[in-house]
């Protein structure tokens, strides 16, 4: 007999999100805990402040950074992830200004950025990854 998906509830997970990689088929439309924070950094870096309908100051300007790998961009990057995480999710996680580094990778055209938080419900320190491309203004999970 095939095992049987038990739901995620409220009442088993501090935090959830939507699964931003469900499909149909897929047994998970939820995902908790620490894939949960990360969906939402990725929502957060690929949202353009002004964007989000319900929520106008919901997101980062690092959209409007990726044009070209170009000097002080890096800490840009760095400096808008930091304040946009604090903002927006500094309720869930913890991070330090030292903890976000953005590294230029000449060869893809595009920005590593790499986040190091600690999420105080599980004790856990976890370290998260997203490709910023600077040709297409396209953002990657890594």
């Amino acid at each position: 007999m095939p095992a049987i998906a038990q739901p995620l509830t409220p009442s088993t997970f501090r935090y959830l999100d939507v699964n931003t990689n469900y499909s149909v088929g897929s047994m998970q439309l939820l995902v908790a805990e620490i894939q949960a924070i990360n969906n939402q950094l990725f929502n957060l870096f690929q949202t353009f402040i002004g964007e989000a309908d319900l929520e106008p100051e919901f997101g980062t300007t690092i959209p409007s950074r990726l044009f070209d790998l170009l000097p002080g961009t890096k800490i840009l990057l760095e400096t808008d992830a930091y304040l946009a995480v604090n903002r927006w999710m500094g309720d869930r996680i913890i991070v330090n200004p030292g903890d976000i580094r953005a590294i230029e990778n000449y060869e893809d055209r595009a920005y590593h950025v790499y986040i190091k938080y600690f999420y105080p419900v599980m004790n856990v320190s976890v370290d998260y990854g997203v490709r910023l491309y600077t040709s297409q203004s396209k953002i990657q999970e890594q």
